[in-house]
């Protein structure tokens, strides 16, 4: 008995101190599961309903990610896009830190290479993908051109709507 019960506490106190220290109930970025299946269920929704798919990647300590985040889930700048596009936000870093969340760049990796790209391509967080599910083929958006700080860290409407609709565009 004593043997099972330290077994245990052997296989399940990792995954307990990991739950513990990952809550992302409250978060943009879903890093404490494997993102991989999330990213799965909006390329099979965007198939079923003849849509692209927005993959933002970005870090929830990211002002300029949670700036887009805000955008994509205003229900009025969202409802132009609705008809084309399945939203996907996938986490690039743990929480609080430059550390590496390996669901998250298996996504942006596959990406990546099914088009050719590599990764030093992509300077920093958020990054934009439009990915048409039937082949995988993307056009990339770096957001830097696109933001508009005047008021604080954030991104111009018009200029995402623009770089949005013109990657819809060539991918239709």
């Amino acid at each position: 008995m004593r043997e099972l019960l330290i077994l245990f506490l052997f296989l399940h106190i990792p995954s307990l101190a990991w739950s513990k220290d990952c809550d992302d109930s409250n978060k943009v970025y879903k890093v404490c599961s494997d993102q991989g299946k999330a990213y799965k269920k909006s390329l099979n929704s965007a198939k079923s309903t003849k849509k692209l798919v927005l993959v933002k990647f970005g870090a929830d300590w990211c002002p300029w990610c949670q700036s887009l985040h805000r955008m994509f889930n205003d229900k009025k700048f969202w409802a132009s896009l609705d008809k084309d596009l399945v939203l996907s936000e996938v986490g690039i870093y743990k929480y609080n830190s430059r550390d590496k969340i390996s669901s998250g760049e298996d996504i942006l990796s596959k990406i990546l290479k099914t088009n050719g790209k590599a990764r030093k391509e992509v300077k920093g967080v958020p990054f934009l993908a439009v990915v048409r599910p039937s082949d995988n083929k993307a056009v990339f958006i770096e957001t830097g051109s696109l933001e508009d700080n005047s008021s604080g860290k954030g991104h111009d409407p018009e200029k995402v709507k623009a770089a949005l609709d013109k990657a819809i565009t060539s991918l239709r």
